[in-house]
């Protein structure tokens, strides 16, 4: 599996200007990333799944994520779902390809099989209906507030909307949207 990998470097002189190098795993040998303060890496897999951006969670890192830049409930938000995706991928090949049934060896296998779930829920909620990926997606792009993005990712997180199909969550904009696409089938 090939990762891609987009760094963005910060200048110091007061400003930042966004330098991409597209890598690939494996054949390039990425030297030391600790200067950068974001590194993006994309998933060659979320993207043949039409999941786009198709931005590794895991992989990814931000040193910007601090409370005086993105605020305490953006940095929160982000490190429960940080936990929750570590956790999903630790389960995701028992989950996916043997079946919860076959569980029975986890201590809470009633609260993993719903982690599971909102991990997956938040995979799809993260597609996002950009402008430019109309072409890809079929569908109206639009751009969304971030305080509605974190309200509905928390809202998934605390279990509020395990009720809707999974398909519901594919490139909607806001939870509102969710329950909509959820009504209409």
């Amino acid at each position: 599996m090939k990762k891609i990998t987009l760094k963005v470097f910060h200048l110091w002189q007061g400003y930042s200007r966004a330098l991409l190098r597209w890598m690939y795993a494996g054949t390039y040998r990425m030297r030391t990333t600790e200067n950068l303060d974001t590194v993006l890496t994309f998933d060659l897999d979320r993207f043949r799944s039409g999941w786009l951006p198709a931005i590794d969670m895991l992989r990814s890192r931000s040193n910007l994520l601090t409370d005086h830049r993105v605020g305490a409930i953006h940095r929160e938000t982000a490190a429960d779902m940080h936990r929750l995706f570590t956790r999903y991928a630790d389960l995701h090949h028992h989950v996916e390809w043997i079946g919860p049934d076959n569980l029975f060896w986890l201590d809470d296998r009633e609260e993993d099989e719903k982690n599971a779930q909102r991990a997956r829920r938040l995979h799809r909620f993260l597609t996002q209906s950009l402008p430019n990926l109309e072409i890809y997606i079929r569908k109206v792009g639009r751009y969304i507030d971030l305080e509605d993005t974190i309200a509905g990712c928390r809202a998934i997180l605390a279990g509020k909307y395990d009720d809707p199909p999974e398909e519901a969550f594919d490139y909607q904009g806001t939870i509102g949207d969710v329950i909509e696409a959820a009504k209409t089938g």
